[in-house]
């Protein structure tokens, strides 16, 4: 079966379309391919059902939860998605992309790393400074002495 000149450009046109469109989500991914949830329209890491159920709860004022702050601070290699969106500052897109970096790069060795994620800038990061750390890090930045 054979095809007509015009419907090889239709099917030319789809594939351009088609690769112009996984350009433009990987460019707003900062270069890394969001994992497959995040595709169907989730964070990255998370299901859509758990995105939506977020959504919803985004939707409705909710108070910082005291027991994501018992020491005062969150640890950023243990928060999750819910954790991070009870920052001031930080929404839903924002906490994915430190989801995001965290699962490409590994565990944050400092809070100075935040500064990779897009969006946050050196104003974001000092007010968060105050309510985030790294645990561990200090361990393991002793034991390389």
């Amino acid at each position: 079966m054979l095809m007509t000149p015009g419907e090889r450009r239709l099917l030319a046109l789809l594939v351009l379309f088609l690769a112009a469109g996984q350009l433009i989500t990987w460019l707003r991914h900062g270069g890394v391919l969001p994992e497959p949830d995040a595709l169907r329209g989730g964070f990255p890491g998370e299901t859509v059902e758990a995105w939506a159920a977020e959504s919803v709860a985004a939707e409705q004022p909710r108070p910082r939860p005291a027991s994501l702050f018992t020491a005062g601070y969150l640890d950023l290699n243990r928060a999750d998605s819910l954790a991070l969106v009870a920052l001031p500052g930080i929404g839903p897109a924002l906490a994915g992309r430190i989801l995001a970096l965290r699962r490409t790069r590994g565990r944050f060795a400092s809070v100075s790393e935040l500064r990779d994620v897009r969006g946050i800038g050196p104003q974001r990061q000092a007010e968060l400074e105050s309510l985030v750390r790294v645990v561990g890090a200090e361990d393991s930045a002793a034991a390389g002495r």
